[in-house]
């Protein structure tokens, strides 16, 4: 371990590496079966649907602002904060989010949703209920993050990863096992709510009993809390649409140019071969956020440096052999796990690969400022470039040819945002060694 650690931190992060394999272990152990599943139980169809479904919550969901993150950075660098405030105004500002995103989801799914290519001439038993269903689980799956984010701000990252981990193994296990009893997604999407409703509950009752003593007191607010809480979230925010847009928003361009085949062919090989890698490397983001925050909050800026040059060293060897892994043995992997369901062109699974690798470089050089709540309009720039890239893929019918195509736009545009965040890394870091 890096010797500028304290025994009690070393052993503070040994756990929380620990409680982040446990989550990443889990998820990718029931992703090997999840996909296979459902297509095997659901059919390749129906499956398309579900991933589609599943993903606009979190693509209409673009608007609102991560007041979790920002509320846990806060705690972690202030000495003095109140966590029972930031606790309760994180709350406030989530809650009014899902009621101005009820008035969204509801409005475009009732009207438009028709409109597109995946739905068009089908017809889906239930399928305003189902929706109903999806946009309570996303809710309630919201206000349990909230709760899960804050209650890390003391450094114990490992019981809200493990409680994740268990209810991911449960949603991808029973999901599927639906489709054993029934044809119907409706009965899909109430075991979903029952789950989420269920995560909500034993989380509640583990943090407040065995992690920290927070709650929510509406009594007294500081307003310049408020104000300042909402304006680092802003920064978050752009950060998160990108992500969105990059995820869902991918998924839901697809959805609106090809059919649902085509649809669970991107979600099994964003799986595969992004974010499986996105879960290894949040085996250790979160945990080097919190120490990032925490050497802040002490004044230690060389160890921040230090710590920096070596997580970075770390991923350039992981990505090193995870480019070289898929690049011989990619498309084997895949067609077993998918049991060839899928006819594609192997070049595919390469460029898949090397967007998510890009992806993951830009994001790590993001990843000091985002810790330190010092994003400002770094985001914003990244976020303009992934706007741009998708109007361009939409009115530009000639980069929709294949799908081939396409993922050279997204890596034209990953290598542009790198670029623009590394630049600003770069200069963050000097300022803090001169300062």
């Amino acid at each position: 371990m890096i010797n500028f650690f304290k025994k009690n931190e070393i052993t503070r992060i040994k756990k929380n590496i620990q409680g982040n394999l446990v989550r990443v272990s889990s998820l990718f152990l029931i992703q090997l079966f999840y996909l296979p599943l459902m297509i095997y139980i659901w059919g390749v169809e129906k499956t398309g649907y579900w991933f589609y479904l599943l993903a606009i919550p979190s693509l209409l969901s673009f608007w609102k602002l991560n007041f979790s993150e920002v509320s846990k950075q806060e705690l972690i660098i202030r000495k003095n904060a109140n966590k029972n405030e930031i606790y309760t105004i994180s709350f406030l500002f989530t809650f009014i989010t899902l009621l101005i995103f009820a008035v969204i989801y509801f409005t475009i799914n009732i009207k438009y949703v028709n409109f597109f290519e995946i739905f068009k001439n089908v017809e889906i038993y239930k399928f305003n209920w189902i929706l109903g269903l999806i946009f309570v689980s996303f809710s309630i799956d919201l206000i349990t993050n909230n709760l899960l984010t804050i209650s890390q701000y003391q450094g114990k990252i490992y019981p809200a990863q493990i409680l994740g981990g268990i209810f991911s193994i449960l949603e991808k296990i029973l999901v599927p096992l639906v489709g054993y009893f029934t044809e119907y997604l409706l009965y899909a999407a109430i075991c979903l709510v029952i789950l989420k409703i269920t995560r909500y509950l034993i989380s509640n009752y583990i943090i407040k009993k065995y992690i920290t003593k927070i709650s929510l007191n509406f009594k007294n607010f500081n307003k310049s809390t408020v104000i300042h809480i909402f304006k680092k979230s802003t920064n978050f925010y752009f950060n998160d649409l990108s992500l969105i847009l990059n995820v869902s928003g991918f998924i839901y361009f697809v959805g609106y140019f090809f059919t649902a085949e085509i649809v669970a062919l991107i979600a099994a090989l964003q799986t595969m071969f992004r974010f499986l890698l996105m879960w290894v490397f949040s085996i250790f983001e979160n945990v080097v956020r919190f120490e990032y925050a925490n050497f802040y909050k002490n004044k230690k800026i060389l160890d921040i440096v230090k710590l920096y040059k070596f997580q970075r060293n770390i991923l350039y060897i992981l990505l090193f052999f995870f480019f070289l892994g898929v690049y011989f043995f990619g498309s084997t992997l895949f067609d077993l796990w998918t049991n060839n369901a899928f006819i594609y062109n192997t070049n595919l699974i390469n460029l898949v690969a090397l967007d998510s690798i890009i992806f993951i470089l830009g994001y790590n050089q993001i990843l000091l400022l985002y810790s330190l709540n010092k994003l400002e309009k770094i985001s914003l720039y990244a976020l303009m470039v992934n706007i741009l890239s998708f109007i361009f893929l939409f009115y530009f019918e000639t980069f929709r040819i294949n799908f081939e195509t396409i993922y050279y736009v997204l890596i034209f545009k990953g290598f542009l945002i790198f670029f623009i965040n590394m630049i600003s890394n770069f200069k963050f870091i000097k300022y803090l060694i001169k300062n």
